[in-house]
């Protein structure tokens, strides 16, 4: 434990906005509109995902032992999340490139600002409670924001994209060259 997880207490009532980044996720797609965003979204999550037990594998780590404290919500925490594949956090990955797409949709409403603000202080909250719940330590959290900020910037220049063109580009031209041959053999029947 380094002095920052030392300096953090353990809030067992941030047990609650902890489990709200499921809610968060979901919400960062909520307003996806293009079959492309929604892949590029969903490749970029895999991604995140497959690259965070990669490391598990390769360098497992656990967060020290929980406190015995177990108010209603946190002991829900306690039974469903482990105490294992700790770092890099993907709590923190996931809210953080969440927030990252939200930014982008919330640009689009009517108080756009006012909406960022509330979106960016929820993300800051989960991100908290992962070390306040003794979940996570601040290494965690780090290499986290480290994942999370990497899946943003895939985001950002679309590099899923250029898989998703090409693979829908080769079925098009699979489905194409399939009906113009259909056609073709129709029309020769017909004379």
């Amino acid at each position: 434990m380094t002095w920052v997880d030392r300096a953090i207490p353990f809030l067992p009532g941030l047990a609650v906005p902890y489990m709200s980044f499921w809610g968060y996720i979901v919400a960062a797609g909520l307003f996806l509109t293009t079959r492309t965003d929604i892949w590029r979204y969903a490749c970029v999550m895999i991604g995140i995902g497959v690259i965070g037990n990669l490391v598990f594998l390769v360098y497992p780590t656990q967060v020290p032992p929980r406190p015995d404290y177990m108010p209603s919500a946190y002991a829900f925490v306690v039974e469903y999340d482990s105490t294992g594949n700790a770092c890099p956090s993907l709590h923190v990955a996931v809210t953080l490139f969440s927030m990252m797409v939200m930014h982008g949709w919330l640009a689009d409403f009517r108080w756009s600002a006012l909406l960022r603000s509330i979106a960016w202080a929820w993300a800051v909250v989960i991100i908290f409670s992962t070390v306040a719940l003794r979940q996570h330590m601040a290494i965690d959290v780090v290499f986290g924001v480290v994942l999370g900020v990497a899946g943003g910037i895939v985001w950002y220049l679309r590099l899923p994209d250029v898989l998703y063109q090409r693979m829908v580009g080769e079925q098009l031209i699979r489905d194409v060259g399939v009906s113009s041959r259909l056609h073709e053999s129709g029309a020769r029947g017909e004379r």
